[in-house]
């Protein structure tokens, strides 16, 4: 047999006789069913058969989750209760009928009630309650540094737990939701800086940084000075060009002079070239520094040293140049260049350069002046160099240098020249150069020592103009020359007369005229050509060729043989360009013909070259076969025929 007890609370048992608590007050069922071997059953129900007097305690909850804990809301629900007493299953209790208890940490807690009536029965009851809190945020933050000078940069870095998001208060307008970033503060003052921290679930946290960003104005330095060059003892007012602010200060340095005043004046007392620098300070920490470097020059009353001459050259016979050793003065001022005045014994100034300054770093500057007559005089000059505190050298302290004058005298065939030292400094020797009139380029003739001063050319074999120039070589021991002026004389050299015979001047191919004369071989190595001459009118008489002495013809293709009479005159040249006498004339023989009444009339001009005259002239007639064939014989003063 089985047995199957239903006691009315959820409790139930299988023995027969069974024993039951009942730990809570109320009125239960019973029931039982028994079971035999056989699988037959019996049930019994017995309605209200057991009723238990005292408290039934009981109790329901409620969840109130927030960021930081959870609040649990417990809601008695307990029967014929009058004292409860609460256990919250994290060792805090409390003994009030609806409780509401807070838990910080979120796990699973056993909750359990207990309650007495008026009688002092008790009763119990516990459940299970998981509590969850609500993912918590706390904003923290970092930052690089709190205080400096505009431009600031500060970097920020947050290390917030638990966010999902970020709002940033830079205090200057910016924000930013980037963990880490960098903010430029610009301007100065004083800025608060603020962080939010956001998670997911609505929690938020905001931290302020307990000291603000100080951000100090960063000065800018600027100056000028002026007079920024001049004499000892110089005196330099500086003014300040800086942006700043009242609590900026001032730091000046130059040479020995220092100040903190803005604008300053400092006194230089000693040659040389300063630097200036100026140190701005603000609260200690904003600096800004300006160094003008060479900003200052101070010139000495010392006068700077002679700029040697180097040359005093000729280059025509109306310009001389001047050249002279650039200064290597740090205070040059200019150079002064002085010509001596042979009627008022002074020297004239007759060039100033008051820019001296030499950007090409050439060694040398030179000067032409123009105002010169090298033919008739000999020109002297000295070259002042002054700083620019007007510091020189006295006149008679500095060289003179001189230009040469050469001289030129014609001594029968030979001519006599002459010329004057190179004045200012030794010279290696002299060269001299000479051209005739007819020439362009000039010919070295021979150097000499420094001490000859004369020469006599006998080399000359035309009675024409030669022309000559000295060139002192080497001069104050520098690979450096100087011209002369030129001077031209004419020698007496007798010259024989040629008077050329021409043969004839005659057409030819009906087109040309063909001109030739009589060279007499003899004088051959003596001419230098012959030159034509033609007219057409017997009296003007034009140049139309010069051929070479070797030549003693000339065909002429610049005619018309058929409308004009040609006249031709010849002379011989020599080596010196010299013309002999005119020849006497040959002409061409100009034919014209014309029919009148059958007859073909032929006229002719005369032949002009013999002295005798022409004894005859033949007329010849070209036949069919094209050859000429003479038809007639006339007297030379005949110049007409009628076939």
């Amino acid at each position: 047999t089985k047995w199957l007890w239903n006691f009315g609370d959820g409790s139930s048992s299988v023995i027969a006789n069974p024993t039951h608590l009942y730990d809570s007050a109320g009125v239960y069922d019973i029931s039982l069913i028994v079971e035999d071997a056989l699988g037959c059953k019996d049930t019994m129900f017995v309605p209200a058969a057991v009723i238990a007097k005292g408290p039934t305690a009981n109790f329901s909850v409620g969840f109130d989750a927030q960021c930081t804990s959870t609040t649990l809301n417990l809601y008695d629900s307990s029967l014929n209760a009058v004292q409860w007493i609460w256990d919250y299953g994290d060792g805090e209790s409390d003994s009030i009928q609806n409780a509401q208890h807070t838990y910080q940490v979120a796990g699973q807690y056993n909750v359990s009630l207990t309650v007495y009536d008026t009688a002092g029965c008790v009763s119990s009851f516990s459940q299970s309650v998981q509590i969850s809190v609500l993912k918590n945020v706390e904003a923290k933050a970092y930052r690089s540094d709190s205080i400096g000078c505009a431009p600031f940069q500060v970097q920020f870095r947050d290390s917030s737990t638990n966010a999902d998001g970020l709002i940033w208060d830079f205090g200057n307008g910016v924000s930013s939701n980037t963990s880490d970033t960098t903010i430029i503060y610009t301007q100065p003052g004083t800025y608060y800086v603020t962080l939010i921290a956001l998670s997911d679930s609505g929690c938020h946290d905001t931290t302020t940084f307990s000291t603000p960003i100080i951000v100090n104005f960063q000065p800018q330095a600027d100056f000028v000075g002026d007079p920024l060059e001049g004499c000892i003892p110089m005196d330099v007012q500086f003014t300040d060009l800086s942006i700043a602010d009242t609590s900026t200060n001032y730091y000046w340095q130059s040479g020995s002079n220092t100040s903190t005043n803005t604008d300053p004046l400092f006194t230089y007392g000693l040659q040389g070239v300063y630097d200036v620098t100026l140190i701005l300070e603000n609260r200690g920490m904003c600096f800004d520094t300006l160094t003008k470097v060479a900003y200052v020059i101070v010139n000495d009353s010392t006068a700077p040293p002679e700029s040697p001459i180097y040359s005093v050259d000729v280059k025509a016979n109306d310009k001389i140049e001047v050249t002279w050793q650039n200064s290597a003065s740090i205070d040059l001022g200019a150079y002064i260049l002085l010509r001596f005045n042979a009627v008022t014994l002074r020297y004239d100034t007759v060039f100033v350069d008051n820019n001296p300054n030499n950007i090409s770093f050439s060694l040398t500057s030179s000067y032409t002046d123009s105002t010169v007559n090298t033919l008739d005089s000999i020109y002297t000059y000295k070259l002042s160099t002054t700083d620019k505190c007007g510091y020189s050298l006295r006149l008679r302290e500095l060289t003179a240098h001189s230009s040469i004058n050469v001289e030129a005298v014609a001594l029968g065939p030979n001519i006599a020249v002459s010329w004057n030292p190179y004045g200012g400094c030794n010279v290696s020797g002299y060269e001299m150069y000479r051209k005739a009139e007819n020439e362009t380029l000039w010919n070295y003739i021979r150097t000499f020592d420094r001490t000859t001063l004369n020469y006599l050319d006998t080399s000359l074999t035309c009675p024409i103009m030669y022309y000559y120039r000295i060139v002192a070589k080497d001069l104050c021991g520098r690979l450096v020359s100087a011209n002369s002026d030129t001077a031209g004389a004419r020698p007496v050299i007798p010259m024989p007369t040629y008077e050329l015979e021409i043969v004839r001047s005659t057409v030819i191919n009906n087109a040309q005229v063909y001109t030739e004369w009589r060279i007499d071989s003899l004088l051959v190595p003596e001419l230098k050509g012959f030159e034509l001459f033609r007219s057409t009118n017997g009296s003007t008489f034009h140049p139309i060729k010069v051929v070479p002495s070797f030549q003693s013809s000339y065909i002429d293709n610049n005619v018309d043989v058929h409308n004009n009479r040609y006249q031709y005159m010849v002379r011989a040249l020599n080596k010196c360009d010299i013309a002999g006498l005119m020849s006497k004339r040959s002409s061409s023989i100009l034919l014209k013909a014309e029919t009148a009444d059958g007859k073909v009339r032929l006229r002719w001009t005369p032949y002009e070259k013999w002295d005798t005259g022409v004894k005859v002239y033949v007329i010849e007639q070209k036949n069919r076969y094209g050859v000429w064939e003479r038809v007639k014989i006339v007297n030379g003063n005949v110049l007409e025929y009628f076939d």
